[in-house]
Parts: structure tokens; sequence; C-alpha cells
């Protein structure tokens, strides 16, 4: 079954675009990429997987994307199992994004920065704000190793687009 992460739980988003000879087929690679990274990374501690995000339409005519999904597998903060990564490779025109979008779930009468500040405020031991910064550290390790081996040009792409793009 596909999850479903509402935009207003995304907490931060990066999108990178590159150029490849044949965006589907490299979209395809990605995915399979994804699933040798889920194998990699799954631990007692995390749980990333290879699944469908639900990207539109609640009832009939339901769109899915594949993407890898990295979140914390068992913590002793409650709050932090709201909490993870999505990492998603998708063709659009000519050019292929990977996206990843941090999120935490819920929020429904606070916004994310009183969610996010009541989070750190239990965060009262250090391995607790490891889980924590770990999870965030993990999903961003894994977008740069997926873009340095798709984009050739990655390192000197990445100075020019933050000029251009908002990366957060």
């Amino acid at each position: 079954m596909a999850i479903t992460i509402l935009t207003k739980d995304i907490m931060s988003e990066v999108r990178y675009p590159f150029r490849t000879p044949n965006p589907a087929d490299t979209v395809t690679t990605i995915i399979d990429d994804m699933a040798a990274a889920e194998i990699a990374i799954d631990s007692p501690a995390v749980n990333s997987e290879v699944t469908e995000l639900s990207t539109g339409g609640i009832f009939f005519n339901s769109n899915t994307l594949p993407c890898l999904h990295i979140k914390l597998r068992e913590t002793k903060t409650k709050a932090l199992k709201k909490f993870g990564c999505i990492i998603i490779p998708r063709e659009f025109g000519n050019l292929v994004y990977l996206v990843k979008y941090e999120y935490l779930e819920g929020g429904w009468f606070s916004s994310k920065e009183e969610q996010l500040k009541q989070i750190k405020s239990k965060l009262d031991t250090m391995d607790k704000w490891m889980e924590y910064s770990f999870i965030q550290t993990l999903g961003d390790y894994i977008y740069v190793e997926m873009l340095r081996k798709y984009d050739p040009n990655f390192d000197g792409n990445l100075k020019a687009y933050q000029s251009f793009f908002t990366i957060e």
C-alpha cells in the first residue's frame, strides 16, 4: 500500500534536475539502485524501504511514484516516529529530477516550526539527538550518492544551481 504524506507535513524539499539520454530508463535504474541502498542502510535502528508514494487523488485515479522511504525503526522518542525522509526520481520533460523531502506527520493544530521545537525539547540525551540528526544525514547521504552517480557534473552544477534554486 502506498504511503501518503500531505504537503503540509513537508519540512524541507531539495530537488536537482539532470539530463540523461533516456530519462525513463534512468528513473528505472535509480529505483533499482534505491532498492540496493535500502538493503545497505536497513538496520535495527533504521527502517528503509522502496515503496510507493501517493501523489494525488484521494478516492479515484490515485497516482503513485516509487520512492525510498527512510524512518527510524525503534526510538524512545515517540515524536520521532512521525519524522522521515523520502527520495523520489521523477521524469519531467527531457530531464530527471531527484527530489528529497523531509517530513513530519501530523500537526493539524500547530505549525511545523512549533512541532519541531516541541520535538527538539524532548531530545534531552545525546542518543536521542543523534537519532534525530542521523536520520536526516542518512537521507542526505543517499541523495548525494545518487546524484554523484547519475550526474557526472554534479559538483560543478551544484554551485551554479545554488544561485538559482532554493535549496533548504
